[in-house]
């Protein structure tokens, strides 16, 4: 009798390993079923570049006017950002002015100022008409902000075995990690659209910081689905792009990305 127990306790166990091994293999395969259909609607597949230029407004790390206030508000006359996904490099080219005149923050209170930021494999850095800073203390945040883009976050989640989440509302989202870099979880709609990216990233001030994504306004460029509007919140800071001009898979040149000495 006790042996038929064990044997039966036995297969029981075996049965329930067996049914969590296919539970997890049934998320992994739906989770990359799902990255398959967007990253086909969206057309993630066949782009290697991503070019485009924007305006907006947003929030600069510093000091604020008073201690429970936002950071210091900045409008953004252009921001011209440049992606080669296959390289892990991304430039941004800034022309920013203070919103307001109150606050901390680090920038002139009038008059614009140019800031050309990179992020090239694991090395950062800043420069702003000849001078040169390295940006250790950047690589994080850029990596993170070029793999949060529509296109680069299914790219991420791909190849980091994403696993499959259904919201409160019964709505599908992935979830996955960049090994040391950030965690996100990506909300797709009904039609296949990257809408939300939810995310933690490392911070040497801040500690993990919170962060949350929002693109609205999709069109279609050239076969490939890309938001114009693009919403990015953290605890403390806001800022809202609007797009004017996007250019796909054009030639890069590498003296866009070249480290300096």
């Amino acid at each position: 009798m006790r042996i038929a127990q064990l044997a039966l306790m036995r297969w029981s166990l075996m049965a329930g390993v067996a049914a969590w091994l296919a539970a997890c293999a049934s998320t992994q395969d739906s989770a990359n079923d799902l990255l398959a259909r967007a990253s086909q609607t969206m057309g993630a597949a066949q782009l290697k570049t991503l070019r485009y230029v924007g305006e907006g407004t947003g929030y600069t790390f510093g000091q604020a006017y008073t201690p429970d206030g936002a950071w210091p508000k900045i409008t953004l006359h252009s921001v011209t950002r440049t992606i080669d996904y296959d390289s892990a490099s991304m430039r941004d080219e800034i022309v920013l002015s203070r919103a307001e005149p109150r606050g901390g923050g680090g920038y002139p209170i009038t008059g614009q100022q140019r800031n050309d930021q990179f992020i090239s494999g694991e090395v950062a850095w800043n420069q702003s008409g000849t001078a040169v800073t390295p940006g250790p203390r950047f690589v994080a945040d850029r990596l993170h902000q070029l793999w949060i883009t529509p296109h680069g976050v299914l790219k991420a989640a791909m190849r980091n075995g994403a696993s499959l989440r259904r919201g409160a509302d019964g709505a599908a989202a992935v979830s996955f990690t960049q090994p040391g870099r950030f965690s996100a979880t990506v909300h797709i709609s009904a039609d296949g659209l990257v809408a939300r990216v939810e995310s933690t990233l490392p911070d040497p001030v801040l500690g993990d910081t919170q962060a949350v994504t929002d693109y609205s306004d999709y069109r279609d460029v050239s076969g490939v689905k890309v938001p114009f509007q693009v919403r990015y919140a953290t605890w403390n800071n806001l800022s809202n792009e609007k797009f004017t001009d996007v250019k796909l898979n054009a030639p890069v040149d590498d003296a866009r990305f070249s480290k300096p000495r």
